[in-house]
């Protein structure tokens, strides 16, 4: 029954039905039932977003799966070899994608952005090897690895190679096959998807363009901290910084619209201000700033996400100001 259903998957790379292939389909959906379940229901977030991706890139929709294997569909979760995201992105790997990776923000673990970079690494991945089974194990262990095994084994077939890599990538391939059988066959072994925040009408993304913090979007959309950041990860600190080009968060839908009420009245109240950069000086604090340009210490610290009052001399801090109270030392 097993074997019929894996054929129908129609993967596309080359792979053995054995007793490691089934044991892992057997943690799956027998041994590891309830952390399955978890893992269904954070794959219900993030499978059209990947697809949206892939598709645009022109690459297998079978790869939506790859994230169960690397990070159990967690977008918040970390390595000890410091890999980040439901991609396990690397911070270097990420930053040659363009990602940001700081104390404040790791876009790592931002559905959107990460899952951007990592399609553009395994369409490269794939223009590099021309072969599906090779870009999996290059995506674990590295090109370099695989190049070295092709040469050792004199041969690009997996069945040759497979002994020349670590042993977590020569077990790669089962896993991804493992991954992508229990994700499209669930319901055979009556498995139940269990989402991680409760919504009634699914969950959508909103673009947030202005400075929020998780408190400010609790109250709005009635949600706990916790449960915006389970599904907002990236942002370290329980800030959200103002971006131009903005910053697409994930709520349950029913929240989205007193959200949007929100940002409309804040950026009502900002219509008027002027956006200047002030550089510390030496002794310069919080207080004595906001005495200066007439603003609140509250103000000053929610502008430049900061979580205490300590500054160092040449820091830039970002104002928001009247245009009337603009003096000449900005």
């Amino acid at each position: 029954m097993v074997s019929d259903r894996l054929a129908t998957l129609k993967l596309p790379m080359q792979f053995e039905v054995n007793d490691d292939l089934l044991s892992r389909i057997q943690n799956y959906t027998i041994l590891g039932r309830n952390e399955t379940e978890a893992m269904l229901g954070r794959s219900a977030l993030y499978h059209a977003i990947f697809d949206a991706q892939l598709q645009k890139e022109g690459l297998p929709e079978i790869l939506r799966y790859l994230p169960v294997i690397e990070s159990g569909m967690n977008a918040g979760v970390s390595s000890s070899a410091g890999a980040a995201g439901l991609w396990q992105l690397m911070p270097h790997t990420a930053r040659n994608y363009g990602l940001t990776v700081n104390p404040l923000l790791d876009e790592r673990m931002d559905v959107y952005k990460s899952t951007l970079a990592a399609v553009k690494m395994l369409s490269a991945l794939y223009d590099q090897f021309g072969d599906w089974g090779l870009v999996l194990i290059a995506y674990n262990s590295g090109p370099s690895k695989v190049l070295s095994a092709v040469k050792l084994a004199g041969s690009k077939e997996y069945s040759k190679l497979s002994k020349y890599l670590p042993r977590e990538t020569q077990v790669y391939v089962p896993a991804f096959v493992a991954a992508a059988y229990v994700s499209k066959f669930y319901a055979q072994h009556n498995l139940i998807p269990k989402s991680p925040v409760m919504a009634k009408e699914g969950f959508r993304s909103v673009r947030v363009h202005q400075q929020m913090s998780f408190e400010q979007i609790a109250k709005a959309t009635q949600l706990s901290v916790g449960a915006i950041s389970k599904l907002n990860p990236s942002f370290k600190q329980h800030q959200i910084p103002r971006s131009e080009l903005g910053h697409l968060i994930i709520l349950p839908a029913e929240g989205i619209g007193q959200l949007r009420k929100i940002m409309a009245k804040e950026v009502e109240n900002q219509k008027d201000l002027f956006q200047t950069t002030y550089v510390i000086s030496k002794d310069e604090t919080l207080e004595s700033i906001a005495n200066l340009f007439k603003v609140k210490v509250e103000d000053l610290k929610k502008w430049n996400t900061l979580q205490n009052n300590e500054l160092v001399i040449n820091q830039e801090l970002q104002l928001f100001l009247s245009k009337k109270s603009l003096i000449n030392k900005v």
